[in-house]
């Protein structure tokens, strides 16, 4: 069971790296849309972390039921 958090927390760092570097390159191929990347960069930001922290709560969750 620990070993799913592990996965979860490199799978959520993984993601969040891959999305800056798609980003700044992106940004670097077309400056003029930085304001529509960013925007798409931060919302799937936000989705990352949510399903990082809903992974989190689901380790918890069942720790917490005894599995």
């Amino acid at each position: 069971l620990p070993i799913f958090g592990i996965i979860v927390a490199i799978g959520g760092t993984v993601a969040f790296i891959r999305l800056i570097s798609t980003g700044v390159s992106a940004v670097g191929r077309n400056p003029l849309a930085k304001g529509s990347i960013y925007r798409s960069m931060s919302i799937a930001g936000v989705i990352i972390a949510a399903l990082a922290i809903a992974g989190v709560a689901v380790i918890i969750a069942i720790i917490r039921l005894g599995g």
